[in-house]
């Protein structure tokens, strides 16, 4: 008799272990959650783009959500398929390879859901504008 009711209260305390376990990662999924709802806040103070990143270099922490400013011209256009907004709206995107001043490239968003004959149209003005 004595064996069994060690048994059974060694299976009740494995029990409530299980349970305090599966309670604790429910509150830490819950925590996860609400931090991913708080709204982004991007630096609206305008930054020149090699201040806050080099070429071959991953990004530091620090340059994300910042607006920056660069010149240069635009080698080509790419199509992205399937890429999120910030609504939750999926659509392809054109992607345009800007190559800067010095010589060094970066990829910039220049339309969203439009055809490529508009993005070679954009394009072209530009690298218009970016010349003059």
């Amino acid at each position: 008799m004595t064996r069994s009711n060690f048994t059974r209260a060694v299976s009740i305390l494995g029990v409530i272990l299980l349970a305090i376990t599966f309670i604790g990662l429910g509150l830490w999924q819950w925590d996860r959650a609400q931090e991913n709802r708080k709204p982004l806040v991007v630096d609206q103070k305008l930054v020149p783009l090699g201040d806050i990143a080099r070429p071959s270099a991953a990004l530091d922490s620090k340059a994300y959500l910042r607006n920056v400013s660069v010149t240069g011209k635009y080698i080509s256009i790419f199509k992205a398929p399937n890429q999120s907004d910030s609504n939750g709206k999926s659509s392809s995107w054109d992607v345009g390879l800007l190559e800067t001043k010095s010589r060094s490239a970066i990829l910039v968003v220049v339309g969203c859901g439009k055809t490529m004959a508009l993005s070679q149209l954009t394009l072209k003005n530009l690298s218009q504008s970016l010349e003059s």
